[in-house]
Order: structure tokens, then C-alpha cells, then sequence
């Protein structure tokens, strides 16, 4: 996991590198991220993001919220039933915004970072504050490197989806991998 994380750290490095040379060649301005306040609903729950503009085409965010999940069991053994928990979490993410100087030249916005990004998102997930079925209290650490996109309609409007890889441990020595799909929606302030 450590290889799968420089690697990616090293990828995005030397893409800047060259994306700064290339942009200085051509005598353009230089676009930069922007630090941005939002709160935000997901699939089951939701949270507030700030995220810091610290270079160009770099930022890192900050959030906490409530996350959950739902779901119903249908078997012969153990019978039919509804199942969920809510989660307190919290997570760290650094992000490379890629295309910025592209969207900029094309005329589209890149208010509050509206563009494309590679991210590393390290999250905790504490024991759930109310579940139903569901066994044991289980909390959770979870890094995910993906790919996303962010727009932001009409100045405010949030819309967020992301596509990438989990690695997860939680505190009964279980660890998984599996691939994270999300959808966010929220209000940038």
C-alpha cells in the first residue's frame, strides 16, 4: 500500500512540474485553487469540507460529519430484516486539481475549484452513535487514492463525484479492499 501511495504522490509531483513548465512557456497566467467552506449530504448522511488552497493547483481539506449505511437481508437462515448505523467520522484529504489552466483557456469556471482531481482521502470512522441489526461496535481507518470531479452551479451549488480505491482496517483486525463510488452534493459558502 505504501508503493501504491508514492507512486501516486510521485505521479502527481512530476505532472505539476511539467504543467508549470509548460504554462510558463506559453506566457499564460497562472490559475491557483481557491479555500472553500462547504457542507454537504452524501449517500446516507451528512458533513462540513473546508478546504485550504496552499499552491496552484493543490488543496487540503478538513471534514467531519455523520456517515451511515442501510440495507435489508433477505435469507433462509437468518431471516429477513433492515439493518443500519450512523457513524461519526473524520477525514483528511490532499487534492492535485489537474486541469484548471484547460478549463480556464476553454472559458469554463473553475469558481470554488470546479474542475477534475486526484485525491488521498484518510478517514476515521468511530463506533456507530445508533445502528439496528447490526453486531458488534466497530470503528474503522480507511485511505482511498481516487479520481473525482467537482462542479459548482450558479456560485453556490455543489456537485461532487468520485471513483477510486479503499483499503480499510477496523478495530477487530479485519482489513478490506474494495473499490469507493460517491456522490456529494452540498452548499460551498
Amino acid at each position: 500500500m505504501k508503493n501504491i501511495i508514492t507512486l501516486l504522490l510521485l505521479c502527481v509531483c512530476f505532472q505539476q512540474i511539467k504543467a508549470q513548465n509548460d504554462d510558463a512557456a506559453f506566457g499564460e497566467n497562472i490559475v491557483k485553487t481557491q479555500s472553500t467552506h462547504i457542507v454537504d449530504v452524501g449517500w446516507v448522511g451528512a458533513g462540513y469540507t473546508y478546504e485550504y488552497a496552499f499552491a496552484e493547483h493543490y488543496t487540503i481539506s478538513g471534514s467531519t460529519g455523520i456517515t451511515g449505511y442501510a440495507g435489508y437481508t433477505s435469507s433462509d437462515f437468518f431471516g429477513n430484516y433492515w439493518t443500519y448505523a450512523f457513524h461519526p467520522y473524520v477525514s483528511i484529504e490532499p487534492r492535485y486539481y489537474y486541469n484548471l489552466q484547460k478549463r480556464v483557456r476553454k472559458g469554463k469556471s473553475i469558481d470554488g475549484n470546479t474542475g477534475s482531481f486526484l485525491a488521498v482521502q484518510g478517514s476515521y470512522i468511530f463506533k456507530p452513535i445508533k445502528k439496528h441489526n447490526v453486531y458488534g461496535n466497530v470503528s474503522a481507518f480507511a485511505v482511498a487514492p481516487y479520481w473525482g470531479l467537482r462542479r459548482i452551479w450558479w456560485n453556490h451549488f455543489l456537485f461532487e463525484f468520485r471513483a477510486g480505491l479503499a483499503f480499510g482496517f477496523n478495530n477487530y483486525n479485519d482489513s478490506n479492499v474494495g473499490i469507493t463510488l460517491g456522490i456529494r452534493l452540498g452548499y460551498k459558502f
